[in-house]
């Protein structure tokens, strides 16, 4: 119901032969949970996927490109629809959209000014941040295309 790290971040561990116990850093998501259970099982996908196969994660043999972004989006509900957002979360920023017009934008960790991973500090009004936030536009514009 928010795209904080509190609301969007889920535990993830998977128990797979292969792998070697190890955290990985790099941005995931349920929609990848599909594609790697049907590469897994040796099968193929009879409708394309929406994420992508973790299993050369898993394998630590990741590919040379992996997403820089997720998309987050949340619709509201009946009783307040105002709270629904569109946001991009990277490794360094988040930049959302909300249904009531606002915008926001945290550095997590700190790439233009102090770090804030706990996303207490709106950046999205601060000129020294208008470049990152018109590159976090573009990138959520891009990430809600079809």
């Amino acid at each position: 119901m928010c795209s904080y790290d509190e609301c969007i971040k889920t535990p993830l561990l998977i128990r797979y032969p292969a792998a070697t116990r190890r955290t990985e850093p790099r941005l995931v998501s349920n929609v990848d949970l599909a594609p790697t259970i049907v590469e897994l099982a040796g099968a193929e996908a009879t409708v394309p996927p929406d994420g992508r196969s973790l299993v050369p994660l898993l394998n630590a043999t990741p590919p040379s490109f992996w997403r820089s972004a997720l998309l987050l989006h949340w619709k509201g509900n009946a009783a307040d629809p105002v709270t629904g957002y569109w946001a991009a979360r990277t490794f360094n920023y988040l930049y959302s959209e909300l249904a009531s017009g606002e915008q926001e934008l945290y550095d997590l960790t700190g790439r233009n000014g102090p770090p804030d991973p706990h996303q207490l500090d709106n950046r999205a009004a601060d000129p020294a941040y208008g470049t990152i936030k018109s590159e976090l536009q573009r990138h959520l514009t891009t990430l809600r295309s079809p």
